[in-house]
């Protein structure tokens, strides 16, 4: 067996006419030697039989190197004085515990002095020599044996490590337990070591500087008054009590067993060696050493039990919840799988497919670093050895929804183009986009999902060009290759994706108004259809394709339009234009009857200023009741100044101004506009207070009309129609009319 040696420091401190250091191998800060001269120093204020000597273990302050000091402390009897004692410190810088693996490789460098003699020997260096090899931590063997040691042991686990607090363990001999707390600080790795505090003999509570109790302590019996004091269990700096000759069972969860198994007997020997490659990946603390014991313990049951790897990754994320956390400890777990040495063959199989297969279950893909999992070449092996399980991996990717598409999943699917058939690809590829390229040249049908134009436009784009291409590129007879541009539109519409209206445009002509006109009226049926702005310019570039389609549409049974499509067409249409004044106004009865009950408010604007010009541009009936239905809703919004530009653009015209100095009032010139209508086609008068319907609309209509001469005509005419009793009013109006 090969041995190295390492360094380490030394100082001896004793009685010279008070306690004081006696002899050093090293200059220390002057912290460190008030720290060491402190701790050297009896424990209590007086000697108890049985803790004549006891050993001391804590971190020096940070300033000297992270040094950790190893004391023995005897008893002196041979001073006259009482309560003199010998403390031999060894001073190890941390790194050098990394290469010691047993605490006997220290402890036979402690030397009692005698009085008198000369302390030349403790002013050098030791060096210390270490075995070359891990050595599994040794079973304990203090005086104690049976159930005894086991609930014992469990006492100082669950005061330590799961509750974080300090043990103290109340005997009546020091010895006897020496060996148990050593092996539970060797049994640490190096980094922890450096920062545990122990004391075989704390004659009176130990603390370090920061005031923080020791993490273990074995004390007197007798003393049990002195450490009562700290039991306070809401306090953080508090002590659990433990009788040494009665230890009573503990709550510890059962991964501790896994420790407890080791320190006890030496079983799960690799257990310490996984804590010493994958502790120094974490903090120093007695925490990562549960979570550690943990991982361990549901490792080993995954091996056995499929459902605690899943239980295995909860605990993992709810530890270390993001990925920058304990990333190598990860990429040992899943990645490249080097945590899993420690219990079994790392080039079994079934481990790794249950890793893969775990890895594409798992909801908390955001604790890894994913890149560096290398699940390419993982998942590559993973179709040649097991295709059914890549298959079906596959296939939970696909059914995933877009928003919890993980980025391990996306890593599966990016690596699974190469291994999966085409066929296989065709089935699964229709929510994913980065393997559309191979799915649309061998099914541009793919197309056809609304699904596919969800995502986001660069993925859209990419996939417009790519059907394009197939057409261009390749002689679709040859390949059997055709794309239902219509579908693909409809699968547009559906997505509600307006990106390539313009395309499609170039694409089917004058079907393309048809084909959007009969998907909104099915679609109004069963939902409220939205249209981006890109497909509502197309219908507005083909008008005489939209009226002979809104025509042709109407019910033959009972000579009624789609209200929501038509109400669309309204928006769309100028009605201005030769297409809809050609058309003339039938067709839009049915929308002005409805109008108020089938749009929202919002949205009947733009369609009522539409059927007011309409009904403006024509001299039939049917025009007077689109006049009635639409003019009192626009005469108030222009009187909020509530009128879109575009609604008003289109009514201009049709309710000119003759004079400069009435040109900004919409409200005048549009009761301009209905009188002057009224009186040109010579409609029936009370028109006027149809299309009013309010008291103060009809008012202003009334005033408008006695300016001009066609206005008193109109007013004379209703004034001897409600005199007759043709037309029945209520007093406010007949009041408004002078009647």
């Amino acid at each position: 067996m090969l041995t190295r040696a390492i360094t380490v420091n030394q100082t001896l401190h004793g009685y010279d006419e008070g306690h004081r250091l006696l002899a050093t191998s090293l200059k220390l800060s002057t912290a460190a030697e008030r720290l060491l001269l402190e701790m050297s120093d009896l424990s209590g204020d007086g000697i108890v039989n049985g803790f004549e000597e006891y050993l001391t273990g804590y971190p020096l302050p940070e300033d000297d190197h992270n040094r950790f000091a190893l004391a023995k402390t005897w008893y002196a009897r041979e001073m006259e004085r009482p309560g003199c004692v010998w403390t031999h410190t060894l001073i190890v810088e941390i790194e050098e515990l990394t290469r010691l693996h047993q605490p006997k490789e220290l402890l036979s460098n402690f030397v009692r002095p005698h009085k008198g003699q000369a302390f030349t020997s403790y002013e050098t260096k030791l060096n210390v020599h270490a075995e070359d090899a891990l050595i599994p931590t040794a079973h304990v063997e203090p005086r104690l044996t049976g159930q005894r040691t086991e609930e014992l042991v469990g006492n100082l686990f669950y005061s330590i490590y799961q509750n974080k607090k300090s043990a103290v363990l109340l005997t009546g001999n020091a010895i006897a337990f020496e060996t148990l707390i050593l092996q539970m600080w060797w049994q640490q790795w190096p980094a922890l070591r450096g920062t545990f505090s122990f004391c075989t003999g704390a004659l009176s509570p130990r603390m370090l500087p920061s005031g923080k109790l020791f993490a273990a302590q074995v004390a007197p019996e007798q003393n049990y008054y002195l450490f009562a004091k700290h039991r306070d269990s809401k306090a953080r700096n508090s002590a659990d009590l433990i009788d040494g000759s009665k230890p009573s069972p503990s709550q510890l969860k059962p991964w501790y067993e896994v420790a407890l198994s080791n320190l006890r007997s030496g079983q799960y020997p690799n257990y310490v060696k996984f804590l010493r490659e994958f502790g120094p990946t974490l903090s120093p603390s007695r925490t990562s050493f549960s979570r550690l014991t943990q991982l361990f313990w549901l490792m080993s049951r995954s091996l056995n039990e499929t459902k605690s790897l899943g239980e295995l990754t909860s605990v993992l994320k709810q530890r270390f919840p993001k990925s920058t956390d304990a990333g190598e400890l990860k990429l040992a777990l899943y990645g490249d799988g080097r945590a899993w040495c420690f219990l079994s063959d790392k080039s079994n199989p079934t481990l790794e497919d249950a890793l893969l297969s775990e890895l594409i279950e798992t909801k908390h893909a955001d604790m890894f670093d994913v890149p560096k999992l290398e699940l390419a070449e993982r998942v590559c092996r993973l179709w040649e050895r097991n295709h059914d399980l890549a298959l079906s991996l596959m296939t939970k990717c696909f059914e995933t929804g877009l928003l919890e598409l993980n980025p391990i999943r996306q890593e599966f699917l990016s690596a699974s183009i190469s291994s999966a058939s085409s066929e296989e690809i065709i089935a699964l590829t229709q929510t994913r986009t980065n393997l559309l390229e191979t799915a649309i040249a061998l099914n541009p049908g793919i197309a056809e999902s609304p699904s596919l134009w969800q995502l986001d436009e660069n993925r859209q784009r990419y996939l417009f060009g790519r059907l394009q291409s197939l057409e261009t590129a390749f002689d679709p007879e040859a390949l059997s290759i055709s794309v239902q541009w219509e579908r693909v539109a409809i699968a547009m519409l559906d997505a509600g994706s307006d990106l390539f209206a313009q395309s499609l445009s170039h694409v089917l002509g004058d079907r393309l108004p048809e084909l959007i006109l009969t998907w909104h009226a099915k679609s109004g049926t069963v939902r409220n259809p939205v249209l981006g702005s890109n497909w509502l310019e197309v219908l507005g570039g083909y008008p005489q394709q939209v009226m002979t389609w809104l025509k042709t549409h109407r019910s033959h049974e009972n000579n009624t339009t789609p209200i929501p499509t038509c109400a669309l067409i309204a928006t769309v249409l100028d009605p201005n234009s030769y297409e809809v004044r050609a058309s003339g106004t039938e067709v839009w009865l049915d929308l002005a009857h409805s109008c108020a009950e089938t749009i929202a408010i919002k949205d009947r604007n733009p369609v009522l200023s539409f059927l007011l010009a309409v009904g403006l541009s024509h001299e039939d009936a049917t025009a007077s009741k689109l006049v009635v239905c639409a003019f009192e809703p626009i005469y108030d919004a222009a009187s909020l100044d509530a009128l879109p530009w575009r609604s008003w653009s289109q009514l201009e015209h049709l309710a000119p101004s003759y004079g400069l100095i009435w040109s900004w009032d919409k409200c005048h010139r549009l009761e301009e506009a209905l009188i002057t209508k009224v009186a040109k086609c010579n409609w029936p008068a009370e028109i006027l207070l149809k299309a009013g319907r309010s008291s103060q609309v009809i008012r202003q209509i009334i005033q408008r009309a006695k300016d001009s001469t066609k206005g008193r005509r109109l007013l004379a005419e209703l004034r001897e129609r409600v005199r007759h009793n043709s037309i029945p009013l209520d007093p406010t109006t007949r009041a408004l009319l002078g009647v």
